[in-house]
């Protein structure tokens, strides 16, 4: 059954057909809700004589409501109008969600977590973006406190709002959504809710669904390179017998991290000796050159010939990591690749990494696209059961919505759902990496300059005088010196 509709621009209302006379002056209109860092759209497809009911211009508030029982069942739509775009006797109205705000309004503010009342935790400083810089309502899960999760300082110097949000969610891997129906903006992880609603070939699903198996990322046989493990190693020898052991350096088998260094006449030798650093003025005895694996004497000094040797050093040896997903392998095919991770602290740290990406890529990626009746459509983001008792490949299961069409006249709904897509560099990436980033993005001197100052106006109709920190006037009277190079210029700040 077709939806019945409502539509209000400027508080007037252009249609509604519940019970009422359609004046048709609308012809249908489509808004499409994506899990993406874009503000959503809706275009509306009018009759040029809806300009006679009210004057449609850019910035007017924008509501459609729509149902199956009246013409207000649900609030599908708030927002304002963007833009309007003639097509012959047709205009289309386009129209973006109250979010819009959000990039309309620049914020400048430094969030320090050493003072700043969020205390670095990002959901809070979410929640102040929205709530206090761009006056709009949030409902905001929290991101946790402990380290990792935290960002020490967060700047956002003279810009928009909406970007620096993308930049927190991409940050953490969540989302924003918009509430149309509540005005409210949403910040959560990607699946948080559960819409509740189980989708069915049989009754909610209209037709039959349309999968895609990717298996261009795979991975089933991954190799993790970059761990290390401690190894202690004991070597010695004789000053100039033992070969490598010189007066000017001692060279180790191996990349040594800590150097513990015995040396002297005796045999074994029992003298334990302070290293320091190359150009150090302290009274060390050696120093470490890491990148050639010896131990050097300190500058403009040498190793005693025939004095004995004894260097306890650790290695961090290298441990990669080989992971197999046999039963995937059985059911796709062999999927290999190799990584290398620099920021793994332990053994125990590569394989918990290995297994979470193999976890995540030893299974096609899988995406949907689904009619779905119109009562029972979830919001973006949510996550849905789908039961496909028609589709070979049996992709019954929960998925997470990325994607909704509404529509009118229509009684379905187009909706997508899957996981997003998400690179091999993103896999190896934590979110303290990522939350690293940011604090790096605007270590520029962007807050030095915080007003621009008209100086050609008087100094009562400017803010201040201003005074450069690195540049004064040389003045003259020449009425009284009239020789240059003579030594009379005097120094004036300006």
């Amino acid at each position: 059954m077709p939806k019945f509709t409502k539509i209000a621009i400027n508080s007037v209302t252009i249609k509604d057909n519940d019970g009422s006379p359609d004046p048709a002056l609308v012809f249908g209109w489509e808004y499409e809700k994506t899990d993406d860092d874009e503000i959503s759209e809706i275009e509306i497809l009018m009759s040029r004589k809806a300009i006679d009911t009210v004057n449609i211009t850019n910035g007017q508030s924008l509501e459609v409501w729509a149902g199956n029982t009246t013409s207000t069942d649900k609030k599908y739509f708030n927002g304002f109008v963007d833009d309007i775009v003639p097509e012959g006797a047709i205009i289309k109205v386009i129209g973006r969600n109250a979010m819009v705000q959000l990039v309309r309004k620049n914020v400048n503010k430094i969030y320090d977590s050493g003072i700043d009342a969020s205390a670095g935790e990002v959901s809070e400083i979410v929640e102040d973006l929205i709530e206090t810089y761009g006056g709009m309502s949030g409902t905001v899960q929290s991101s946790g406190t402990e380290d990792g999760s935290r960002v020490d300082v967060f700047k956002c110097v003279n810009t928009d709002i909406w970007g620096r949000l993308v930049t927190l969610k991409n940050a953490l891997d969540w989302q924003i959504r918009y509430d149309d129906a509540n005005d409210v903006v949403h910040f959560a992880p990607r699946g948080f809710v559960n819409s509740g609603i189980t989708l069915n070939t049989k009754t909610e699903i209209v037709g039959i669904p349309i999968w895609d198996f990717d298996t261009t990322n795979m991975i089933n046989d991954l190799r993790v390179d970059g761990a290390s493990t401690q190894t202690n190693i004991t070597e010695s020898g004789k000053i100039e017998t033992t070969a490598n052991y010189l007066n000017e350096s001692i060279l180790l088998t191996k990349t040594p991290d800590i150097v513990e260094l015995l040396i002297d006449a005796a045999d074994p030798p029992t003298t334990q000796k302070e290293g320091g650093t190359k150009d150090s003025s302290s009274s060390h005895f050696y120093y470490i050159d890491r990148e050639n694996k010896k131990i050097m004497p300190k500058t403009s000094t040498t190793f005693t010939t025939d004095h004995f040797a004894i260097i306890n050093y650790t290695w961090s040896a290298p441990a990669p990591i080989h992971m197999r997903n046999q039963a995937s392998v059985d059911s796709y095919g062999l999927f290999q690749k190799q990584i290398d991770l620099s920021d793994v602290a332990s053994v125990a740290d590569a394989e918990s990494r290995a297994a979470s990406i193999l976890n995540k890529r030893s299974v096609p990626f899988v995406t949907g696209k689904l009619l779905v009746l119109s009562t029972s459509t979830p919001n973006v983001g949510e996550l849905v059961d789908v039961v496909d008792t028609f589709s070979i490949k049996n992709p019954s299961g929960q998925y997470v919505v990325t994607k909704v069409l509404y529509k009118w006249p229509s009684g379905v709904e187009e909706i997508e759902v899957g996981d997003s897509e998400w690179r091999l560099a993103d896999w190896q990436s934590t979110t303290e990496e990522r939350l690293k980033r940011l604090e790096e993005q605007f270590v520029r001197n962007q807050d030095i300059l915080l007003e621009l100052v008209n100086i050609q106006n008087a100094n009562d109709e400017n803010f201040l005088t201003p005074t450069p920190r690195d540049r004064k006037a040389i003045t003259r009277d020449t009425s009284t010196d009239s020789i240059w190079g003579r030594d009379n210029w005097g120094e004036v700040d300006k």
